[in-house]
């Protein structure tokens, strides 16, 4: 076994992960993680522990085993029945390879190997599986009891238990008692023997398919023979080398997959061929397959082989990697928040100069957000420029080389086209990282234009991603031009030369990802050029084994291109890519890290160092002198190595494609029919509860716990509030039973309108599904949540009348078995693993309750922060399920490691905010922020809810970033002050902060400078040396609506805007400052205003005048300008250009608007509508309403429209309840009145509303609301927001209906329903409708366009309203 997680990144261009903890046992530091050691322990005894033991119990001594051949060869090695049943299927393997008739011995054993490797990657994986996520292998012989003592009475299969022991105890002479090892170490013994029978067998039928298709080809020379037969043996010896040597590390606990069943406690010691490649065992183990296959001198041996090792890679990434991930690389838990003091520290360390003049900082300390990146399939984003022209210019490229004819013309341009963006791609590329390096030359570039760092660096990306495309996109244009179709396939080495050159080019397809796994997109992209954040230098992925592979294998595919094509055009190209690519190496990445590392860089790979220690003392000696021919040597042997490793072949699918079902839902049930004695079991017999959290704002009742009659309809005059709980939260079933009820009984949870049937279950739980009982399906994932079950409850207790005893149990519904979806769900209790369903629970809503500020509780400073991050609080943590390990505990609190790997912890957040806040963004912004918390993204979040109209670009959020740093370190006017000098000049020009935007540190400056300006005096406030700009910006955020600060007046600043203490004129002076470094600042500045041509007296009398509502006052403001710029810009002939006094122009009257014309009088002025209820809930404060939720097929955006599962909804109240089953609400069509003007109804506004049939009243008797009621029906094609019309009366509806008119008041009373059951106006009853024949009319019905007309199911004569 092999595999495992990596622990750190080579030149760490890679921003650095959590480390993991340090306990955590590794096999292969960067790859293969495996507990076993070689490390001696007490009294040389290696002691095991289940799962679930701790120091004292579960803890075992593992007994001392040996390798299959030895067990099977040896004749030391005692013998049992299992080991003669190996040999003798391998005796019938080898006697029917000899009996068998050449002809049907390739394809017979072609068939014989292929089933064993099937038996090996796909049964072994399936198992492994299966233990490793449910702990079924064990959970298996739980259930079969196959090693209790058959003494005990308990044991089905004594004789199977005797077999067994004996087996177990004859292989195992020492330290193994069978009836006292633990279950789960028995079972893994099992599982080896039938590990030992696939593995042997897999191994011969390869080497006899091998014998069956071996020959040598004709006309081959003796010297090729020799060499052939000369490397087979190589590479075969080479093999058992490495699988001797990986089973002296791992043993046969890691060789058997131990670690799916117990752990060992042990340290841990790697050498030998774990460090000369990652998965040793899995990729240069498997180099003897194709020696035998150079020895074969067979095509079908080499094409079998690489199926075989394609196989191999995909066991090793679906089944050994996830398993290693999650026992020995765990997330680590949340980072204890750093100190008050700290955070303080750090942040005013941050920036000391103030917010102006950040031009200076070339490089950053800080990492780039790891969001939105740009390798990858996954991340490709059409919306990004980059993206767009990386496609558009690979699609140009590739059109014009297949379109083109292939003549030396257009050949010799492809060529030099390709040498060209080389060129580029390694010379031009290398020069401005080399400058960036030195003289930090392309940041320097985006700062004088007023750019962060991080825009540097996201150009760079862009810049870069685009060069290396069109590099390699040119590169195989060129190789598509110069290649032509072998005419032979079969002719000399053709044949070969192809799937050399096709593996090879895999090869660096491979190296490229596992050199991106290692680095990420920061060092991708080389990071460290731009910000120098220190950090240790580790080694580990593919870095492990080399110092630097793109220096060999990293450009294997271009000499595999020059193979395949045969072209000398090509073979230049793959020298000159090799020379450029180690030239950069040299002169540009080198020097770099050198700089920037130092002595951290190592010397030696770990391939290298496994090289020299095989070396004789002799040779060690003389180490000096061999080291330039080492050197030359090394690059050959590196791809000698990892010639076989490309990425999985395509072909692995096959053997997967079967079971991807299974691996994706291992715990879904499969029902093909219903139970056949459900006949003997009473549905009264079953109910369920459920108890919940209920959200905040929820107004239902305190008792969230409800009865739940059992599958049948509720009865009309029971009276029930729908129960809402919390998104997310927990929930809590507790069921009853029979005494007779089966033990694989099982409960799942379900959309109500999933299903229409309430007998059977017709959908499936998508593993939203918990056991009754425990140990009943083989999976610890179903048995999770488990409480209690089949506690005995005395009949006396029952409250149905009934005696007999019965049997409850209780269970709890979290992280995935919930619905991470708001809607309204249903608990079904099954029988017996079938899909027949015994209970129904109540109906139950999950509800995310929109933030809305009417009802946000405000802070001191009269902001929503606090409510805003308390309920953001709360949701996180139910999307994180709880869990201590990885949900925050305060606002401020980090998460655990596990959000950054596991997606779906974002996505819940990602939706859950969209709901209650009305934001949408990326998932990948959680992950980010799990990964390393980013200031910038908590202020995006934090400005789209207050300011949710407005968008913020990058160099925005940073530019209000600073200034929330620099906040703290403003000074009043008696003290330190060049700070406010600067932010009263930034204000010169700009309204708020940003400018025009307002923006959270607006909010902060004002909490920190209003109590200062609340103090200051008429001169601080506007004399010749005052602050007239900051007063304006106070007065402005306290009065300005758009920041719903909540202050009462005495919380104000008053400001009188008629006291102006000085009022500049044309000779005005700069600001004085008591500082020289700012006094030139501010000159500079002063020159900027000037030249914009504004000035103090202009912004406070366009304030003023807007204070007091004058409309007139900003005619009087007279723009003056200081005389130096005057002086600059008059004619020689002295003429003042300055700008004049605007005359008055005289006001024209307005014309009179003409009255609307009335609208006749019609039925088409109500807006009637197919609609689609999503989901009805009872009424939070009235218990005779529903309110629904409506899909009427409103535009998005719409007003008095909300989304809802992607679609635009409305909310209705209506007076149903009582009167029409909830049960019937949900999921299905009616017809809604869509233009009445909308009415707030106990605290929920309702925006349509819902037609019904009721009967027609006689004449003095007196509506009590008592039924019966029926819905209108639409036509069943209808579609949902399809508009109705009565026949003969079309056109337009009104928009919203003037309740004045009384439109609705006055037509309603002529809706009814006919002896056919059709909805139709008669319009006799309507006065204003009827003719002037006076004769009467038949009633006109209501349809859809395509003619079909509305419908009740059987009220006649009814009014419909």
């Amino acid at each position: 076994m092999e595999g495992g997680p990596s622990q750190g990144n080579l030149r760490e261009r890679k921003p650095p992960k959590p480390e993991a903890q340090e306990d955590s046992l590794h096999i292969d530091g960067s790859q293969d993680a495996v507990p076993c050691s070689r490390a001696p322990s007490t009294a040389n005894k290696t002691f095991g522990r289940t799962p679930d033991g701790t120091a004292l119990e579960g803890v075992f001594v593992v007994p001392q085993t040996y390798d299959m051949v030895s067990q099977l060869l040896s004749p030391t090695q005692p013998k049992n029945f299992s080991d003669l049943v190996v040999l003798a299927v391998l005796s019938l393997h080898i006697i029917g390879c000899y009996l068998t008739a050449p002809l049907v011995r390739i394809p017979l054993y072609a068939t014989v190997f292929l089933f064993w490797r099937t038996c090996y990657n796909v049964g072994i994986g399936y198992l492994l599986h299966l233990q490793s996520n449910h702990v079924r292998l064990v959970a298996w012989a739980k259930r079969s009891k196959i090693f209790v003592n058959p003494d005990t009475g308990e044991n089905p299969h004594p004789f199977l238990y005797r077999l067994i022991k004996k087996e177990m105890e004859t292989k195992i002479p020492r330290d193994y008692s069978f009836a006292t090892a633990p279950i789960e170490y028995n079972t893994w013994l099992v599982f080896r023997r039938i590990v030992d029978l696939i593995l042997m067998c897999d191994f011969v039928s390869y080497c006899l398919f091998a014998i069956s298709c071996g020959g040598t080809p004709v006309d081959e020379s003796f010297l090729r023979t020799t060499l052939r037969w000369f490397l087979g043996c190589a590479l075969f010896a080479f093999n058992l080398w490495v699988k001797v040597d990986a089973h002296r590390v791992v043993k046969d606990y890691a060789w058997y997959w131990g670690d799916f069943f117990y752990l060992i406690d042990q340290e841990l010691t790697f050498d030998g061929v774990f460090e000369m490649a990652p998965h040793p065992m899995y990729s240069i183990g498997y180099a003897g397959y194709y020696g035998i296959s150079f020895m074969a001198a067979s095509y079908k041996v080499f094409f079998i082989s690489v199926v075989a090792h394609a196989a191999q890679f995909g066991f090793l990434t679906w089944v050994e990697n996830p398993h290693i991930e999650k026992i020995y690389n765990p997330p680590p838990p949340p980072r204890e928040q750093a100190s008050e003091s700290e955070s303080r520290d750090a942040k005013s360390s941050g920036n000391q100069d103030g917010h102006v003049d950040d031009g200076s900082r070339l490089s950053s300390n800080s990492e780039p957000s790891a969001v939105h990146n740009l390798m990858g399939f996954q991340n490709i984003d059409l919306h990004r420029v980059t993206d767009t022209s990386v496609i558009l210019l690979q699609v140009y490229i590739f059109s014009f080389a297949i379109f083109t004819p292939s003549t030396p013309f257009y050949q010799s341009l492809f060529v030099i086209n390709a040498a060209l963006w080389r060129l580029w791609y390694s010379i031009g590329v290398g020069i401005l990282l080399n400058r960036q390096s030195n003289r930090k030359r392309w940041t320097r570039h985006y700062l004088k234009y007023g750019e962060s760092i991080e825009e540097a660096w996201r150009q760079w990306k862009g810049m870069y991603h685009l060069s290396t495309t069109l590099c390699y996109a040119s590169f195989v244009a060129a190789s598509w031009k110069m290649y032509s179709l072998p005419p032979d396939w079969g002719y000399g080495l053709v044949l070969l030369r192809h799937v050399i050159g096709v593996g090879l080019i895999a090869l660096q397809v491979w190296t490229a990802i596992s050199i991106y796994d290692s680095l990420g997109e920061f060092g991708w992209f080389f990071g460290d050029f731009f910000f120098e954040k220190a950090r240790k230098l580790t080694y580990s992925g593919i870095y492990r084994f080399l110092n630097n592979p793109e220096r060999v294998i990293g450009l294997a595919g271009v000499w595999g291109a020059a193979l395949i094509t045969e072209s000398s055009a090509i073979l230049c190209l793959a020298i000159l890519s090799h020379v450029l690519t180690l030239m950069f190496i040299q002169f540009v990445e080198r020097p770099h890290m050198q700089k920037v590392y130092g002595h951290s860089l190592r010397n030696d790979s770990g391939l290298v160092r496994s090289l020299k220690r095989t070396l004789p003392d002799p040779l060690r000696q003389w180490q000096g002198n061999v080291d330039k021919m080492f050197a030359e040597t090394l690059d050959s042997v590196e791809d000698f190595v990892d010639a076989a490793r490309p990425k999985i072949a395509a072909g692995i699918s096959t053997f997967v494609k079967d079971s991807t079902a299974l691996f994706k839902h291992p715990t879904r049930i499969s029902i093909t029919r219903l139970a056949p004695d459900i006949a003997g079991y009473d549905s009264k017999d079953y109910s369920l509860e459920i108890e919940g959290t209920r959200p905040p704002s929820s107004s239902s009742p305190t008792d969230m716990t409800s009865d739940l009659g059992t599958r049948t309809k509720s009865h009309p005059g029971k009276k029930f509030q729908t129960l809402v709980f919390e998104y997310g939260a927990p929930i809590k079933v507790r069921w009853t039973a029979p005494l007779n009820h089966r033990q694989r009984d099982w409960v799942g949870v379900y959309k109500v309108t999933d299903n229409p049937s309430r007998e059977a279950t017709q959908v499936s739980s998508q593993g939203r599904w918990v056991a009754t009982n425990r140990d009943q399906y083989g999976s610890i994932i179903v048995d999770r949540g488990i409480s209690t079950s089949d506690v005995r409850v005395s009949g006396t207790n029952r409250q149905d009348g009934e005696l007999q005893d019965y049997l409850s149990g209780e269970m709890e519904f979290s992280g995935d078995k919930l619905w991470w979806t708001t809607g309204v769900f249903e608990f079904r209790y099954h029988h017996d693993g079938k899909h027949n369903v015994m209970a129904i629970s109540l109906p139950f809503e999950i509800r995310i309750r929109k933030f809305e500020e009417a009802d946000a509780e405000i802070d001191s400073n009269g902001s929503f922060q606090g409510a805003v991050e308390q309920n953001m609080l709360n949701l996180v943590r139910n999307c994180f399920d709880l869990d201590p390990n990885i949900a925050p505990n305060t606002v401020d609190g980090r998460f655990g490691g596990m959000v950054e790997r596991e997606g779906k912890f974002a996505k819940r957040v990602v939706f859950g905010v969209h709901q209650m806040f009305g934001i949408e963004f990326a998932p990948e912004i959680v992950q980010a922020d799990a990964s390393e918390p980013s200031p910038d993204s908590d202020l995006q979040l934090l400005s789209n809810i207050l300011f949710p109209n407005i968008s913020y670009t990058t160099t925005e959020l940073a530019e209000a970033s600073r200034w929330l740093t620099t906040s703290d370190g403003l000074a009043t006017p008696n003290e330190e002050t060049w700070r406010l000098d600067i932010l009263n000049a930034h204000l010169a020009t700009r309204t708020t902060l940003l400018g025009t935007k307002p923006s959270l540190a607006d909010i902060d400056v004002y909490h920190r400078l209003g109590p200062e300006v609340k103090s200051w005096t008429s001169e601080q406030r506007t004399g010749e040396h005052g602050y007239h700009h900051i007063v304006r910006l106070v007065d402005f955020i306290q009065n300005s609506p758009i920041y719903r600060l909540s202050l009462k007046l005495d919380e104000k600043v008053g400001i009188d805007v008629n006291d102006v203490k000085f009022r500049p004129t044309l000779t005005s002076q700069p600001i004085n400052t008591k500082d020289a470094r700012i006094r030139e600042k501010m000159d500079n500045m002063k020159k900027k205003l000037t030249t914009a041509g504004v000035n103090e007296q202009t912004t406070l009398s366009l304030r003023a005048a807007q204070k007091e509502g004058n409309a007139n006052a900003g005619k009087d403001t007279e723009v003056s300008y200081p005389s130096e710029d005057i002086a600059k810009n008059e004619p020689t002939g002295g003429v003042d250009t300055r700008p004049t006094k605007k005359e008055k122009k005289e006001k024209q009257p307005k014309p009179q608007k003409q009255p609307a014309k009335d609208t006749p009088l019609s039925p088409c002025l109500i807006d009637l509508r197919v609609g689609h209820i999503l989901k009805a809930v009872q009424h939070p404060n009235a218990d005779s309403l529903y309110v629904s939720t409506i899909a009427c097929g409103d535009q998005p955006g719409a007003e008095n429209t909300s989304e809802y599962e992607g679609q635009v909804v409305r909310t209705v109240c209506s007076g149903l309840n009582g009167l029409v089953p909830l049960e019937e609400m949900q999921g299905r069509k009616i017809v809604a009145v869509c233009n009445l003007k909308p009415v707030t109804m106990r605290g929920i506004k309702s925006a349509a509303m819902v037609l019904a049939a009721s009967p027609r009243l006689a004449e003095g008797e007196v509506d009590n609301h008592k039924g019966p009621v029926e819905l209108v029906c639409p036509p069943a094609e209808a579609k949902t927001g399809e508009r109705l019309l009565f026949d003969g009366w079309a056109g337009e509806p009104e928009g919203v209906l003037n309740p004045k008119k009384k439109v609705w008041e006055t037509l309603q009373p002529g809706f009814t329903t006919t002896e056919s059951l059709e909805i139709g106006i008669d319009v006799n009853v309507v006065p204003q409708l009827q003719g002037d024949d006076g004769l009467k009319k038949e009633v006109q019905k209501l349809r859809t366009a395509g003619g079909a007309v509305c419908s009740v199911k059987s009220l006649k004569g009814a009014t419909v309203r």
